[in-house]
């Protein structure tokens, strides 16, 4: 089916386009509207299905389209997709997902909601994929538990959102970032699932891989605060002042240039190890006085009297040790190890260098945080 350039489709009480017949196949030209339901409803069973949007195209309605087909479900827009209450692009349960943006999609819900349990589904954007509103999520992922969601932004393309850019609540995914993503990533889904994230250009909000073994590589990029939380995970920092919070796995963070800042927010029962720690370059380790009682700091640096390199304190207030001939931090609760023992929660990997160009590990290292 052909819509030309030409021609307005408008129903003021259902969806503009309907099409229940197997592999349907729509290439739209013209102006697509729908005041009340979808802009395109596709319904077709287990068939492929295709739509084209056009340059200069439109596609509106409360949904801007769904595809609900168990093939191939591909949509290419070079248009505009507007949702007015609902998702821009959806597509159903059975889905196997195709999406290719050159133009814009936008809602002030979801820009994309993709909650296909069929198969893994790439989503390609070169332009701007946008959810707006209290709500706004640009790309929503509630997949099935073992599909993986390739999702690129190219260089001059943009996903953004005022709350969340990328959201899932199921399901795992795969970003390459070349471009701009505004607005926080957020894996909400059930643990043991890996997400990998290969950034190389911006993203301007927060990212939480949640739970699995994870993989942020932000090297040549930049990003907020980076959350590994569960898991054992891989993550590496960007070219600017990165936060990066390891979780409560076995974690192996790596800061990159610039003065980086390594957060230790969970009880002292994992190891994080620090490839890179540069206290020249004005690295930190955070540390939560929540979990690691008895700290003392000034202007928030740990005071001198609470830090001891060796394995043992020799006075109460010594609670953070170090051994630089294997780079260990030690958490020590009352300063002697009477109570529970001294508890090994880093590992600063570089050690010997650090020793090798006589710079020591000092309280001076260390932040403490309510």
């Amino acid at each position: 089916m052909l819509i030309g350039s030409d021609v307005t489709i408008a129903s003021d009480t259902n969806n503009a386009v309907y099409s229940n017949v197997a592999n349907s196949v729509l290439a739209n030209g013209g102006n697509v509207i729908a005041p009340e339901g979808n802009g395109i409803y596709f319904d077709t069973a287990a068939s492929d299905s295709s739509i084209t949007n056009r340059v200069g195209a439109f596609i509106s309605g409360p949904f801007g389209l769904f595809m609900a087909g168990s093939g191939n479900q591909i949509f290419t827009n070079f248009g505009s997709v507007i949702a007015t209450a609902g998702g821009a692009v959806g597509f159903g349960s059975a889905a196997h997902v195709a999406l290719s943006n050159h133009g814009y999609i936008g809602s002030p819900a979801f820009g994309i909601d993709d909650e296909s349990l069929a198969s893994d589904g790439t989503i390609n954007n070169f332009h701007v994929i946008e959810g707006g509103g209290p709500l706004g999520v640009g790309i929503y992922l509630k997949t099935s538990h073992s599909s993986i969601t390739l999702i690129n932004n190219s260089s001059k393309a943009t996903i953004t959102a005022s709350v969340d850019a990328i959201k899932v609540d199921a399901g795992c995914f795969t970003l390459h970032n070349s471009g701009r993503i505004i607005g926080d990533i957020v894996d909400n889904g059930p643990t043991g699932v890996r997400d990998v994230i290969i950034n190389h250009g911006k993203i301007l909000g927060s990212v939480d891989l949640g739970g699995g073994n994870d993989l942020f590589n932000g090297t040549g990029g930049k990003s907020g605060a980076i959350f590994g939380g569960d898991g054992n995970d891989r993550i590496i920092g960007g070219k600017g002042n990165d936060q990066i919070l390891g979780g409560t796995g076995n974690n192996k963070l790596t800061g990159g240039p610039g003065a980086d800042q390594f957060f230790f927010d969970t009880p002292a029962t994992n190891v994080n190890t620090i490839t890179d720690f540069k206290p020249a370059q004005h690295d930190k380790i955070v540390l939560s006085a929540t979990y690691f009682n008895g700290l003392t700091s000034s202007g928030g640096t740990l005071d001198a009297s609470n830090f001891h390199i060796g394995a043992t304190a020799l006075t109460p207030s010594q609670h953070i040790l170090y051994t630089p001939g294997n780079g260990f931090l030690y958490y020590d609760l009352d300063g002697s190890g009477q109570v529970s023992g001294a508890a090994h929660f880093a590992t600063i990997a570089n050690h010997l260098a650090l020793q090798l160009a006589h710079i020591h590990l000092t309280s001076a290292d260390f932040l403490v945080e309510a």
